[in-house]
């Protein structure tokens, strides 16, 4: 609602620019800012200086903001007493008071806006809303903001002005509408594994005014990743993390108008090692007089994952004893066979994670008790110089009993060498290959009761020695999750001529994996498991001269525990009529965990000519048309959140309708009835997949 300005307090004022309008004798010159390039002196152009003294009793400063005051052009504060755009009836005291600026103008003809409105290109009321610069400072330095209402207060007085020339008053103007910011949401933080799809979610960002946005997603990776988002204009981008860490991703959001706050979320990726458990060993049974003390050996107890074990053995003693173990976390705890039966000593091994399973061993005591023999083992073949010194091997003898042994080697020479055993009676003896030919060591150990059979072992001697191959060891077998870098390790193959060792591994992997092993020439290698299944790593080593037999590892890859790859379902295959719509059913696709899945449908082959297109490749039951006859072959995959399904396809046969009268038969089919069979597939399709959404 407008309300006028009562001039009645101007009225003195008002006779006084009548009376004191003509020219002055003196021009005010010096104007600095717009105001002169329509006034070039007020005694011509203007009311003169006397008239605004009387009015404003003599304060310059009513009008000048300084003592200088031709320095700071008048109209720098008229709208203090002129207003802008308000009052635009028909007053008649003078162009300008208290009919705004703009009327005034007008009136004078001025139709250039452009002198001292930087936006102007048309006539007047075209780009007002960009001000001269000499009305900075007008209303005590508030400024003229087109849509911030300050200028419908003049000398106390409230007016409504129409400020940017478009007809409306700030209240009414819609172009003084004022933006709210859009608010972004980047969902919110995820745990997952390395390796998994990532799936980012902006749906919860959000605009006061309702605007559309639009999406500007940004990541932040860890070192060593190479991660990159699908599309940094989605809603929902993915990515891939591809080494631990904590990857951010920003999301940033624009209504149009102006960007919002950004938002961000932490997606931590972590590797998710699965355990092999490990494999107690309780020793061997023995045979043993009442009386002895036993000693158990769990030392052969091992982990796959190299994890340090704990041990917990328990003993099951014949009716009538009382004996315990010293310890029954120790290594090798012992107790007292006091009477005879069967002691059955059980060891359960724990590398931290897991126990494994229970191994025993069954300690038999007796007054005479049968004793096990025990076994000798001399050792491998050699290849030596002529004039080395053999050392012989024993240690890898053993007792089922575990009595203690006693050693003794025999040495057969080739003709001419004087060669002897440095002790015959000792666990590793030695002796000079003086002469060329083979040596041939026989061991026998006894256990206090009985001897082994006897095992040699032959030293060949020559000038130019023959090789020892060596020998490869792949490691032990393995088990791990998809997506997790697996270390495979052949440190362990030796050779028995102490020469250095080359590696060549090679990787069999299940169908459908791309992974290659890191450095197929290095004692250990790392390769990502892919996908489920078996890989097969093999070796061979080379001493400079021999290749290793092959020894292969076995890593079994599963997918992590809770969820499995979905399965798509194209559909059946369709025959229809050229001119039709096919409509694709994908909803027999399915998710193990009865997760939400999303459809990605595409085209493999067309056939030529053809100009089909899908409605909507990311439905349900996208359909299209048939348009020339032939074969359409269409693929469908399906997503869980955090895998892909593999491909599912469908075959589309369209033929040519047949027109009436044609073909061999009186039985052509109308178009119409083409048309209405059509129709008749497509509706009851339609309503046999609103069952599924």
């Amino acid at each position: 609602m407008k309300i006028p300005i009562k001039l009645s307090s101007l009225s003195v004022g008002v006779v006084l620019l009548t009376v004191f309008w003509a020219p002055l004798a003196f021009a005010y010159e010096g104007f600095e800012d717009g105001c002169q390039t329509c006034h070039s002196g007020l005694h011509n152009r203007g009311p003169d200086h006397d008239a605004h003294s009387l009015i404003s009793n003599d304060a310059c400063g009513s009008c000048h903001d300084g003592v200088a005051g031709k320095n700071n052009p008048p109209l720098a504060n008229c709208v203090r007493c002129h207003g802008r755009d308000a009052d635009a009836g028909g007053d008649t005291i003078s162009p300008g008071l208290a009919r705004g600026l703009r009327q005034h103008h007008q009136n004078k003809g001025t139709t250039v806006c452009g002198f001292c409105h930087s936006d102007a290109t048309g006539p007047a009321g075209v780009g007002e809303d960009v001000l001269p610069s000499f009305y900075a400072q007008a209303l005590g330095g508030v400024g003229l903001d087109p849509c911030d209402g300050s200028e419908e207060i003049f000398l106390s007085r409230t007016v409504s002005l129409d400020n940017d020339g478009d007809g409306n008053t700030d209240s009414a103007d819609s172009d003084c509408a004022i933006n709210t910011p859009p608010v972004a949401d980047a969902g919110l933080d995820q745990t997952v594994d390395v390796g998994a799809t990532v799936r980012l979610d902006g749906s919860g960002s959000s605009d006061a005014d309702s605007d559309p946005l639009t999406y500007s997603w940004s990541l932040s990776v860890p070192d060593g990743s190479g991660a990159t988002l699908s599309d940094i204009s989605v809603v929902g981008p993915t990515f891939a993390p591809d080494v631990e860490g904590r990857y951010t991703a920003t999301l940033i959001v624009n209504d149009g108008t102006e960007d919002s706050a950004p938002s961000d979320v932490a997606i931590t990726a972590q590797v998710v090692v699965v355990n092999n458990p490990p494999l107690a060993n309780a020793g061997a049974d023995r045979n043993v007089k009442i009386g002895v003390t036993i000693t158990l050996d769990g030392s052969g107890s091992s982990d796959a994952d190299g994890d340090p074990l704990t041990y917990s053995w328990s003993l099951s003693v014949p009716g009538g004893s009382g004996a315990t173990l010293s310890s029954s976390t120790a290594v090798s705890p012992t107790f007292l066979a006091d009477v005879a039966g069967d002691y059955v000593a059980q060891l359960i091994v724990n590398d931290g994670t897991e126990d494994s399973a229970a191994d025993s061993a069954t300690i038999t005591a007796s007054a005479n008790p049968v004793n096990n023999p025990p076994l000798a083992n001399a050792g491998f073949d050699q290849n030596v110089t002529l004039n080395d010194t053999v050392i012989l091997d024993g240690s890898g003898s053993t007792d089922a009993d575990g009595d203690p042994l006693t050693y003794s080697w025999s040495l057969s020479v080739p003709g001419g060498s004087d060669a002897t055993l440095s002790s015959s009676t000792a666990v590793s003896p030695t002796f000079l290959a003086d002469v060329a030919g083979d040596y041939v060591a026989q061991l026998i150990v006894n256990d206090g009761t009985e001897d082994s059979a006897a095992d040699t072992a032959t030293i060949t001697a020559s000038a130019v020695p023959l090789n020892n191959p060596p020998a490869s060891d792949a490691g032990l077998d393995q088990s791990a999750l998809v997506g997790d870098t697996v270390t495979i390790d052949g440190s362990g193959s030796s050779d028995a001529d102490g020469d250095p060792l080359t590696y060549s591994w090679s990787l069999s992997v299940p169908g459908g994996s791309s992974t290659v092993l890191s450095d197929p020439t290095a004692a250990s290698q790392t390769f990502v498991a892919d996908v489920a299944g078996d890989y097969v790593a093999q070796l061979i080593v080379n001493d400079g001269m021999d290749d290793s037999a092959p020894d292969s590892v076995v890593i079994t890859a599963a997918l992590p525990a809770g969820n499995q790859p979905p399965v798509a379902a194209a559909g059946p295959d369709q025959d229809v009529f050229a001119g039709l719509a096919v409509i694709l059913d994908g909803s027999g696709s399915s998710d193990p965990e009865g997760g939400l899945l999303s459809y990605s449908w595409s085209v493999t082959s067309f056939p030529a000519g053809s100009r089909a297109t899908l409605s909507d490749p990311t439905a349900i039951d996208p359909s299209f048309v048939g348009d020339v006859a032939g074969d359409y072959v269409l693929q469908l995959i399906v997503n869980d959140g955090e895998f892909d399904s593999a491909p599912d396809t469908v075959m589309i046969t369209v033929q040519e309708r047949q027109v009436a009268g044609s073909g061999s038969g009186g039985g052509a089919t109308s178009p119409a009835l083409v048309w209405l069979l059509g129709f008749a597939v497509f509706l009851t399709r339609r309503l046999r997949h609103r069952r599924f959404e």
